[in-house]
Formats: C-alpha cells, structure tokens, sequence
C-alpha cells in the first residue's frame, strides 16, 4: 500500500524537512526538478509551516509521499532524522541500496522538460567578457546576479581595476552560443561609466599557484569582483521583443546551510577559449571543499575563457564561481582537477549594503 502518513507523522516530518532545508527554495527546486510538481500550485502563499503543511495534506491525498521521502532523502543523505524517519516506516520508503546508487547517477526522478526549461533560462544570464589592453582582447566568463549586476573573477578584469585598461574596454557579450549550427554574435553591454562599474572585488592568493595540495588562501582571497552594468540587462527581454517575449533574469546568489559534498554535482556554462557558450555536466564530480572553504575542487572539464564561470547543483542552484584549474600543471590543459570559489565564502565577504545594491 502507498503510504500516507496521518496527521500527528506529518508534523513530525515537516519539523524535519525545515531543519533539513531551511531555505524554501530548496525544496521548491527539489519538488520541480525531481517530482515535477509546482509548489506554488500545490501550497500557495504563506509561512514556511503553512507550505509544508499544504504539501504533505497533497501528497499523502495523491499518494505520493513515497516518492516525496526518497526524493529529499537523496537531496539530502547525511540528515539523521531524515534516515531515521525514513527507517521507522521499512520498506513503504526504503530504496534498495543496489537501485539507489542507479538512480543517485542517473538522475531519472527528474523531469526533462523542467530541466530544459531551466537550463534555457540560465543560458540567458551568462555572458563572455571581453577586455581589451595593449591592443589585444582578453577573455573570461560572467552572469548576471541581479538586475545590473554581473559576477565573475577578480583576474579576469584585472588589468582594469588596476588601472592599466579602462572600464570602458570591457565588453559583456550575451547569447553569444550556437543556434541550429551556426554561431550567434548575440549582444554586448558595457559596464557602467568611471568609478561607479565596480561595487566589490576580492583577490586571488599565491595558494592558487601553489603545487601543495595543503596550500591555503586567507579567507579574504577569494577572486571576484562584482560589476555593475550600464543597463539593466536583467530586466530587459531577449527573443524579438514582442510581449511573449521573457525577461532575461539573473541567478541569485544564496546562502547555503552546508558545504558542497563530495561527489555531488557541479555543471559549469562557461565560455571556453572564448567560444560560444558550452555546458560541461558534472555529475558527482565534485572533490571537495579545503580545509577553510575557500576553495572547492571538482573534476568538471574547463579551459581558458571559463574563468569566472556559474557552477550549479543537479537542482540548478548556484554553488561555485568557477576560477582556475590544477596549479601543478600551469601549461597544460589537463590536470587532476579544476576549482571554484564557493558562493557561501563570497556571500560572507558582502556586506549588507553591498548585498542589497545586487539586488537594486
């Protein structure tokens, strides 16, 4: 029989599920990339309790609370009242461990047309950047993370914070990707004028060009810089301006309530060598974060040009800024791994009044 659980096992879970995943959105993803279900649809408005309460009445009415417990126990394996909830009803919830690992690589809960559709809308708010000095073009990749504002490596836009290249020699070139086999030139934006196209940045650290594998960055080195545009790119529609046409967005930047696991995902869009925009899957192919959570190592392929790039979660969250590759080979393009800078680390950097001119 499907299991439903009554009234008083439901409130229990919920207490479980907000200590499990404090942040709405999480689970808000969760049931749309894995079950295909809207929660808004399901739940409406209201407080954090009050969805749950909603979600579960439909679940247990539907006949899917199964589902629902397997989904976040693989969301989020190393909760222990999860597990120990998910233990307490047998077999009505267990997965065999042999199918579970299936399923942790392939994914299958979710849904295809949600994942395209989420992936569409990503494309649409990374963007290569492009830095003339001396003549020569430079090139990195960025997103935007509120409605003028975009994301990427302090390294990339060196030469300009530093002052050898104007902020009037970058450009930030969207939809630049390949349209039914032929490349899109897509649309540049210039970063906002003098001094007002930069709101924060943070340098890279000797560690990054150290061969040890121990080798730490301060917590204040974590190479990025957030800029501001001229326009609001991300208020803007793309598509040929009619009133079907959608807003292009940005990827908010949220806080997480744990480090990135090992061997969980990291899909990076980036710019490789320049090129058009590329998407690189990653699934379980995260290392790990270092000792102080500066840094976090995966295995997800990159090249020059990607610097600066999105990393995501198998649920699209936003998770890492991607920066550079394996220092013990400099030269090469193959090494053990790449590494990014956690969006937790650049989030405790920002101050209040910075986080809310993102948003601005």
């Amino acid at each position: 029989m499907p299991l439903t659980l009554n009234g008083k096992e439901r409130g229990v879970l919920a207490a479980i599920l907000i200590e499990a995943f404090p942040d709405p959105q999480q689970l808000k993803r969760l049931l749309m990339y894995r079950l295909n279900r809207n929660m808004a649809v399901l739940a409406g408005a209201g407080s954090y309790e009050d969805v749950l309460f909603e979600v579960l009445q439909k679940a247990a009415a539907e006949y899917w609370v199964d589902q629902f417990l397997v989904a976040v126990r693989e969301e989020n394996p190393g909760n222990p009242h999860l597990a120990a909830f998910a233990a307490k009803y047998g077999g009505a919830v267990e997965v065999p461990q042999s199918l579970e690992v299936i399923v942790k690589k392939s994914r299958s809960l979710l849904d295809p047309d949600a994942w395209r559709t989420r992936l569409a809308e990503l494309e649409a708010r990374v963007c290569r950047v492009e830095v003339t000095h001396d003549g020569e073009v430079g090139y990195g990749t960025a997103f935007l993370v509120g409605p003028r504002v975009v994301l990427t490596n302090f390294h990339v836009v060196q030469d300009v914070i530093e002052k050898r290249a104007s902020p009037a020699d970058i450009r930030f070139r969207f939809d630049y990707k390949i349209i039914g086999g032929k490349a899109n030139d897509g649309r540049t934006y210039l970063a906002a004028p003098g001094d007002e196209w930069l709101i924060e940045h943070s340098s890279f650290s000797a560690a990054d060009s150290d061969p040890a594998e121990d080798a730490l960055p301060a917590s204040g080195e974590l190479d990025f810089a957030l800029i501001r545009l001229a326009e609001r790119v991300g208020e803007a529609t793309i598509g040929d301006g009619t009133s079907s046409s959608a807003p292009r967005g940005w990827i908010p930047i949220l806080n997480r309530a744990s480090p990135i696991a090992p061997k969980s995902t990291m899909h990076i869009l980036q710019h490789p060598d320049g090129g058009p925009l590329k998407l690189a899957l990653g699934e379980e192919m995260v290392i790990g974060e270092n000792a102080n959570g500066t840094r976090v190592r995966y295995e997800t392929s990159t090249l020059p040009g990607s610097s600066g790039s999105p990393g995501f979660d198998a649920n699209w969250e936003l998770t890492a800024l991607h920066h550079a590759g394996d220092p013990r080979f400099p030269n090469l393009r193959v090494g053990r791994y790449n590494r990014g800078i956690p969006i937790t680390a650049v989030i405790k950097r920002l101050t209040e009044s910075t986080i809310s001119e993102i948003s601005r």
